[in-house]
């Protein structure tokens, strides 16, 4: 097939889903094209974590989160677990509140665990928008299974989350 067959069959088919719940014409798996899946599941994921008019902007993290629960008829779940291993759950450089209470920053990711990061804290006396952070604390999480996130913490309340400390 040309590749712009094949293009137009993705344009075609990237809005049908593998339960048939999809349009323009309800397929199921079978016969949806391999890349339209991809690149529907991709559509899909944007606008996730992009702002709406009707909703607020999922984090990646979340994103995932939700696709595990709300599309996983939708698209197959190989494609799904592919996903989580490429979609960085915490991005390097996201501020982070572990289950303890404190306040770090994501400083690598694991490839074959997206929920346990590396994770460097803040020093309790320094705000965090100063990105000031204690060198001597380094935490991988997917070593330390007691510890996990429990939330990103947003931009605005970062400062405020360190100066409590």
């Amino acid at each position: 097939v040309p590749d712009n067959e094949v293009l137009a069959v993705v344009a075609l088919q990237e809005n049908e889903r593998c339960n048939g719940s999809g349009y323009p014409h309800a397929l199921k798996h079978e016969g949806i094209h391999p890349y339209a899946e991809i690149v529907g599941m991709a559509d899909r994921f944007d606008a996730m974590i992009r702002t709406r008019p009707y909703r607020a902007r999922l984090s990646p993290s979340a994103a995932v989160q939700q696709f595990f629960l709300s599309e996983r008829e939708n698209f197959p779940v190989p494609l799904l677990k592919i996903l989580t291993e490429q979609i960085s759950f915490y991005p390097i450089g996201t501020k982070v509140r572990l289950n303890t209470g404190e306040v770090g920053v994501v400083v690598k990711s694991h490839p074959k665990f997206p929920m346990r990061p590396v994770v460097r804290l803040f020093r309790a006396s320094e705000a965090i928008g100063s990105n000031e952070i204690d060198r001597s604390v380094l935490l991988d999480l997917a070593k330390n299974t007691l510890l996990h996130i429990s939330e990103v913490v947003p931009e605005g309340e970062a400062d405020a989350a360190a100066q409590s400390r």
